[in-house]
């Protein structure tokens, strides 16, 4: 049993080996470390819960190995540890550590939580993070969730403008972000406790070092393909569609962890870019009746056994995720989504006039196949890589229609209506 606190002096990691130990140093940057993750911990019934709630940088699936290879995994690298309070609150702040190449692939860092509370119940959670340093007009570090906010907060760090607003424009970016639900979950919501047996001790399990409390990767139990919807397409006639997708780097995928006796629930997400270049546009329409269709792409997803070590078991105990890994390059039109239309949030389209999503915004879509028991769902953020629009081919203004937001400027899904 052993707690770890959240100092006030900030604590920075540096790597020894590619895989082997770290070691702890004092940092002397002034102020407050950036701010990694914040939200609050609740009991299964959704009511407040303090807890411990631990912090780390993991290795992708991409790197860790399959069980038929015999080797170690690369060990979790500890961020920051903080208590929630009795309102299950809490605030993660960290500077980032030396990270090997390995696990930052496109620059994107993999960070995991483990939240705990009493008497054993607890829950993880996932998001792919980008780290900023401090320069230029950024007068201190930030971390950011996705990739059109990190290429706007690079925008203003070389701009011209007065460092104090800068930094306001980037404070609200990250305020955004967490506000917005897309990507890292803000609710934590503890689960039963589970048992200490964590499978074939077939390979050396390697953790940072005690004290720890966090989850080490120990292999790849199995590799599937499936498919994810990035977009759902759901237009009256005379409009057509557009879908520009050239950067799976915009785009967030829910990772699925199991939280009892192959029952599977969303963790949070994980992101990838597509380094090989790859991409496609597409144009339907125009239709000459109502259309409905989902877009859809093939991921390879990792099933991964991973082992947790919490201040309330006396040994470790093992959670396994299910995450994509990379996109295989297929593409698929299958299903019939119904998007729902909310009348107050209609904006109107011209004659042969193609509206567009705004850069920056976001739409969660429906969940694809089943691939080890876990159905996820795919956030998309739109920038100028990947574009989305609608055009209207009657001679008559018509109506864009958001399920739960603004069409442009919300994060929702989108239905393209009579009119």
């Amino acid at each position: 049993m052993f707690r770890r606190r959240l100092t006030t002096a900030l604590v920075s990691l540096v790597l020894l080996t590619g895989s082997g130990p770290l070691a702890l140093a004092t940092s002397e940057l002034p102020g407050p470390a950036p701010r990694l993750w914040a939200g609050r911990v609740v009991d299964r019934h959704g009511q407040p819960a303090p807890g411990l709630v631990s912090a780390f940088i993991r290795p992708p699936a991409s790197v860790i190995p399959a069980l038929n290879e015999h080797r170690a995994a690369p060990a979790s690298i500890p961020l920051a540890t903080v208590e929630a309070g009795p309102d299950g609150r809490f605030e993660l702040r960290a500077e980032a550590p030396a990270i090997p190449p390995e696990y930052r692939p496109d620059g994107w860092i993999h960070v995991m939580l483990l939240a705990e509370g009493a008497g054993g119940w607890w829950s993880i959670a996932t998001d792919s993070v980008r780290y900023l340093p401090a320069g230029g007009n950024l007068a201190a570090p930030v971390w950011l969730s996705n990739l059109v906010s990190a290429e706007r907060a690079e925008e203003l760090r070389s701009s011209g403008g007065p460092r104090a607003e800068v930094m306001a424009a980037i404070d609200r970016l990250g305020v955004e972000e967490l506000a917005g639900g897309m990507e890292r979950p803000a609710v934590i919501q503890l689960g039963e406790p589970r048992a200490q047996a964590a499978g074939p001790q077939t390979l050396d399990w390697k953790k940072p070092g005690d004290p720890y409390t966090g989850c080490s990767a120990r292999y790849v139990e199995g590799r599937l393909k499936g498919l994810r919807t990035i977009s759902d397409i759901d237009v009256a006639k005379d409009w057509s569609f557009h879908l520009d997708y050239t950067d799976t780097g915009t785009t967030a995928w829910d990772v699925g962890y199991e939280a009892s006796g192959g029952n599977w629930k969303v963790g949070g997400t994980a992101s990838f870019s597509n380094t090989a270049g790859r991409g496609f546009k597409s144009d339907f329409g125009p239709f000459p009746e109502r259309y409905q269709e989902a877009f859809q792409v093939e991921l390879m997803h990792a099933k991964v056994l991973w082992e947790c070590n919490s201040r309330e078991s006396s040994g470790r105990f093992p959670v396994r995720t299910v995450e994509p890994e990379n996109w295989t390059g297929s593409t698929f039109n299958q299903g019939d989504p119904l998007v729902s239309c909310t009348s107050s949030f209609e904006r109107t389209v011209a004659r042969d006039t193609m509206g567009w999503r705004e850069s920056g915004k976001s739409s969660k879509y429906s969940a694809g196949a089943s691939v080890f028991g876990f159905s996820g769902q795919a956030a998309v953020t739109y920038n100028k890589t990947i574009t989305l629009g609608w055009r209207n081919h009657q001679d008559h203004p018509r109506p864009l229609c958001g399920e739960s937001d603004d069409p442009y400027l919300g994060n929702t899904r989108v239905a393209a209506m009579p009119g």
